[in-house]
């Protein structure tokens, strides 16, 4: 419950700051801290059904559906992370050294677009190659285990691929920020297609996604 406000707060006054000095690297840990809140539910969505892996597959429940829910879960915990950051950016804003201007409130929303819009989905559409069985007991925090990807430094480099693209856009100023919100609701209109994409996947991978997700 607290993780929002956390990385809302590291997340929103290191962006600040960032787009103020147009520095690179503050802007980069600003984007990464906001992304990071959201970004693990779409990774480990599937782990956390480990324990219904063969429901999972034969439950009457569409996968168009599952995939729906796991984006609106990704887009309800994206919005109390962006919305500590406005917060911040509006204490902040009382402090004599910072002043934000209403075109950085336009770079966060079309950074929370693009994040809900591209994000998500692409994240999204990886889960099925990643996804492994989470064991739900004290005793595994304890154990030394690659967490809830098979390839974690795949994953880990796709995350960071669409970072740069966020990260370059807010720095190039209002036509970057144009770019970044034109790409991210072009994403929520082609939320059908990706569902329809999840739905392959799903089936393509069923049998690998199973063995992966049930108990050894």
């Amino acid at each position: 419950m607290y993780l929002p406000v956390i990385y809302g707060l590291l997340g929103g006054a290191q962006l600040l700051v960032g787009l103020q000095t147009k520095n690179l690297f503050y802007v980069l840990i600003g984007v990464v801290f906001l992304f990071i809140g959201t970004v693990s539910i779409l990774n480990s969505g599937f782990s956390f059904q480990s324990l219904f892996a063969d429901g999972l597959f034969t439950w009457p429940i569409p996968y168009r559906a599952l995939g729906a829910a796991l984006l609106l879960v990704g887009a309800m915990l994206a919005l109390p992370v962006f919305f500590v950051a406005l917060s911040v950016w509006a204490l902040l804003a009382l402090l004599p050294a910072f002043c934000f201007e209403a075109m950085q409130v336009q770079q966060l929303a079309s950074l929370f677009l693009y994040l809900v819009g591209l994000v998500h989905p692409l994240l999204l559409l990886q889960a099925p190659l990643h996804a492994v069985r989470m064991e739900l007991h004290a005793q595994s925090m304890w154990r030394v285990r690659s967490g809830f990807s098979r390839q974690p430094l795949r994953l880990a480099g796709m995350v960071l691929l669409l970072i740069g693209p966020a990260v370059a856009a807010l720095l190039a100023g209002p036509y970057g920020m144009l770019l970044l919100a034109v790409g991210g609701g072009a994403g929520l209109l082609l939320y059908p297609h990706w569902l329809d994409l999840l739905e392959q996947q799903l089936i393509q991978h069923k049998h690998e996604l199973l063995a992966h997700l049930r108990a050894t």
